[in-house]
């Protein structure tokens, strides 16, 4: 029995060692770039400036309002105002 068992031990690992090594022989060299979205011929990944535009962004604020007889109401409005906003664009070597 022992024997038996010998042999499936040595048939199991004999067979993970050939699957293991023919799976690393095979993805060889197909590994990702490590700059990834960039399709250019050289080694270095493209540069980019930041520049910074402007939007115009609406938000409401709630007023207090007053009616003719005195009594106060409240209403939403709508008011505006410009941010500065980063952008990214790539620069040409």
């Amino acid at each position: 029995m022992k024997t038996i068992d010998r042999i499936l031990a040595v048939a199991l690992f004999c067979f993970v060692a050939v699957t293991v090594g023919s799976v690393s022989a095979q993805d060889y060299g197909n590994r990702p770039s490590q700059y990834t979205g960039y399709h250019g011929n050289d080694d270095c990944p493209p540069q980019y400036q930041t520049i910074y535009v402007t939007r115009t962004v609406p938000y409401q604020v709630k007023v207090c309002k007053y009616h003719p007889c005195g009594t106060p109401y409240y209403v939403w409005v709508t008011r505006y105002k410009t941010l500065r906003v980063p952008v990214r664009i790539p620069v040409s070597r």
